[in-house]
């Protein structure tokens, strides 16, 4: 029933099995969410899978769980009942996942073990004060006593409050919540007065309906009860104003509330007030135009609430300060506002603010308070999701993209990418058509698929992800703006550099920068002068990455631009290791590192801190290599970024084969493969081969039971076969920590930046076995990369197997 403590019952289990799951106890919060298919993603997003297009989440989510002793707490199903099947799938498919449900409404699933819910013991009837040890030990009397000692630290000071207390939680049958409600009375009513209310007001009592009804009905009775009676010593504009605050979804700040809240028709206005025709122009009948509450009569209005106990109060170490409620008393303030018959106006009140509030926030997501801006963002999720859902519902589709589309980075850089990408092919594709150019304006829908080519990237899917951002350059060179156009480049070439094709990032990165400087977008300009910093580098090519970074440096200083700056130092360093420079190169980077820190740049944070790891591992600091390495992929997860991760994951692989961890060092391996096959990402894809090969060659090779890897493993050959023939289909050279790593292990790799796209023979091999018979070793050809990559794909399926750290 609600009210009955599911939340906090699960919790507690949770704490106490956690050490029977190994791989962690997730909890999963889905109170705040209407829409069934977002449970999925949120799932995803809690347990840290990321990269998946959202069409395929299903699947990829009871993979990625497959062979984990995990336990997932999802609580408060009860609001999106529909998603049940999801979770039979899941349950299936991933059978050592054990999932714990909260939900006032059984799945009704085959799977499903119900455990009901009974309310706290309470004491005996008869029971005197004589015995008030064993009381005050009663678990319905201890927490009533509990929430009493928050307002008197002395509760009960006297035997009247300790016999009060106990009838009360007689009174109302141990339900949690209405005993915790009625505690909280205390600050303005004593126990036995509180008592006196609720005999004395038989309608005023929290009764528990026992019943099996699905639709809940009458199971809200007793806690609407409850509120009722909270409501009783409410002023008319009090309760009012309870119902306003109805539309706002897991809280909000003061602001938000004086945006929403409503002019009461009952508040007649001053005579200078202005006023209407009551039937049309020139009729002489007026009617009163009621005037909005002043922002003093709301926070007179809203501390009554707090003090009543229907809003919560909380604040934060920034300053702000949000106001909630319980999601039961948000439930009736609703039924409040349904029956007074202006719902649609408040939650249009809602949307408009949430609308500008993400307007006046955009330009500011790339500075240096932008990561204040997103946890701000992330508090009013809830109510950004509530906004777009009145926005969709009322057929308000350019509003609703607006505000979609003026968030990107939030859902981006927060890890909502799923979500984001979800509402937006909501709103531009109807019946699987997409919207047309007649409902929207061109410029509009050139943002949004510019957005939608960008989080479609990053969660896996680049083909779809390309037609996006194709469309989105067709509509932004017709229509404007060419902020979309750059971006729409900008991204293309990131999905461009990613498949190995960096002649065609170069021209789109190239192409971006001239358009943003033509049109003074500066930031824009500036970071794809960046980018080609960053590819030049990875190119080995010194003289042209210090060329486009020094373009860039000119770009964000001459604009002040801190935090661009800061991510072209650490970009200065990675040239300068080209260079064999090395100490420069520290000093850059741990100098780019403490300037990102100071300005809270976290995205910024994690990529230097990953070049700071190849820095250690040239220097032969493989532990620190390997620290480093860690902690930018613990910041990529943190922030839903984990697309970035194989690169980290093959330096941390190199690192561990030099301290001697060859399990962690396959792990590695394997993952990086598992995160950048779905798109075919080919440079990532060679380097983590190359990095198996140096697992099943030389020493290693007899070390693999000791180091639990398992017998089946490609020989190195195969690997570097397989290495040999991505690294030249991409012409892209060595990376400097491959390079080391090869010298390291004794693998001869020949450098394929000048080599030929053909295959060719693989000199380096002289274990003639494995060839047919009377063909040369020196003639062996190479496998096609339709082969290579069907090998890479069968290493990847092992991650889950025996063996794997």
């Amino acid at each position: 029933p609600p009210g009955a403590g599911k939340t906090r019952l699960a919790i507690e289990l949770a704490r106490h099995v956690r050490e029977s799951f190994p791989d962690g106890v997730v909890v999963v919060t889905l109170a705040e969410l209407t829409d069934e298919s977002l449970v999925l993603p949120a799932i995803a997003r809690s347990v840290g899978l990321f990269d998946v297009p959202a069409t395929d989440l299903s699947s990829a989510l009871a993979n990625f769980l497959a062979g984990q002793r995990r336990l997932l707490v999802l609580d408060n199903f009860e609001h999106v009942i529909g998603a049940s099947k999801d979770v039979s799938h899941l349950v299936s498919n991933a059978p050592d996942v054990a999932v714990l449900v909260t939900s006032r409404a059984p799945l009704g699933v085959a799977s499903e073990q119900r455990y009901p819910l009974e309310p706290l013991p309470v004491p005996a009837a008869g029971t005197t004060d004589g015995d008030s040890a064993p009381i005050q030990t009663n678990p319905a009397v201890q927490l009533f006593i509990d929430r009493a000692r928050a307002i008197e630290p002395g509760f009960p000071a006297t035997t009247q409050d300790l016999d009060a207390t106990v009838a009360i939680c007689r009174l109302l049958d141990g339900l949690p919540l209405a005993i915790e409600l009625a505690a909280a009375r205390l600050g303005s009513l004593t126990a036995p007065t509180i008592l006196s209310r609720l005999t004395e007001h038989p309608d005023e009592r929290l009764f528990l309906l026992r019943t099996e009804s699905r639709d809940g009905v009458a199971r809200h009775q007793t806690l609407r009860h409850a509120i009722q009676w909270s409501q009783s010593l409410l002023h008319p504009a009090e309760v009012r104003l309870l119902a306003d605050m109805s539309v706002l979804v897991g809280g909000a700040s003061l602001d938000a509330i004086l945006a929403i809240v409503s002019p009461d028709p009952a508040d007649l206005p001053s005579p200078s007030a202005g006023r209407l025709p009551e039937d049309g122009w020139g009729m002489s009948a007026m009617r009163p135009v009621p005037e909005a509450p002043s922002s003093g009569d709301v926070l007179n209005r809203l501390g009554s609430l707090v003090e009543n106990s229907l809003v919560l109060r909380r604040s934060f170490p920034d300053g702000e300060t949000r106001f909630t409620m319980l999601e039961t008393i948000r439930a009736y303030g609703m039924e409040l506002l349904n029956a007074r018959g202006d719902t649609a106006d408040i939650r249009r009140r809602h949307a408009s603010y949430y609308s500008r509030l993400a307007a006046e926030l955009a330009p500011a997501m790339r500075g240096i308070v932008a990561d204040q801006l997103l946890k701000r963002l992330d508090a009013d999720l809830p109510n950004i999701r509530e906004a777009l859902q009145f926005l969709s519902e009322s057929g308000e589709v350019a509003d609703a993209l607006s505000l979609l589309v003026n968030l990107e980075y939030f859902w981006w850089l927060q890890g909502y990418r799923l979500e984001g990408l979800t509402w937006l092919r909501r709103l531009l594709e109807a019946n699987g058509q997409r919207i047309p150019e007649t409902e929207i304006a061109g410029d509009q829908l050139a943002g949004a698929l510019t957005m939608a080519g960008h989080l479609s990237a990053l969660s896996g899917d680049d083909v779809g992800a390309g037609g996006y951002l194709a469309d989105a350059i067709t509509l932004a060179r017709v229509h404007g703006p060419v902020r979309s156009e750059t971006d729409a480049l900008h991204h293309l070439a990131v999905l461009a550099r990613a498949r190995g094709d960096d002649d065609r990032a170069s021209e789109y990165w190239i192409d971006a920068s001239r358009k943003a400087g033509a049109n003074k977008l500066t930031y824009r300009q500036g970071i794809s002068f960046w980018h080609l910093g960053l590819l030049a580098c990875d190119r080995l090519d010194y003289v042209s990455a210090t060329q486009w970074l020094s373009e860039a440096r000119s770009v964000f200083e001459a604009n002040v631009m801190p935090i661009g700056r800061a991510l072209v130092q650490f970009t200065e360093g990675a040239a300068e290791m080209v260079a064999g420079n090395l100490l420069v190169a520290r000093g850059l980077i741990e100098g780019s590192i403490r300037d990102l820190t100071t300005y809270g740049s976290s995205t910024g944070l994690m990529y230097a801190t990953g070049t700071l790891a190849e820095l250690e591992f040239l220097e032969g600091n493989a532990s620190l290599a390997l620290d480093a390495a860690e902690r930018s992929n613990y910041q990529m997860r943190q922030l839903g970024q984990e697309r970035g991760m194989s690169r980290n994951l093959i330096t941390l692989g190199h690192a561990s084969i030099g301290l001697g961890d060859y399990s962690r060092a396959r792990r590695a391996y394997l993952d990086a493969l598992r995160r950048s096959l779905p798109a075919e990402r080919l440079p990532a894809i060679g380097a983590a081969m190359l990095g198996m090969a140096s697992l099943t060659s030389g020493t290693q090779e007899v070390d693999r039971q000791k180091w639990t890897l398992p017998t089946n493993l490609p020989t190195s050959r195969t690997c570097l076969e397989a290495a040999q023939v991505l690294y030249r289909t991409v012409r892209r050279p060595l990376a400097l920590v491959e390079r080391k790593h090869a010298r390291d292990t004794g693998i001869a790799f020949p450098d394929p930046a000048s080599a030929s796209v053909t295959p060719t023979p693989a000199p380096w091999f002289s274990d003639g076995d494995a060839l047919p018979p009377g063909v040369p070793v020196d003639e062996h050809p190479l496998p096609d990369l339709k082969t290579v990559l069907t090998l890479a794909r069968s290493l990847a399926a092992t991650i889950g197997q025996r063996g794997t750290v």
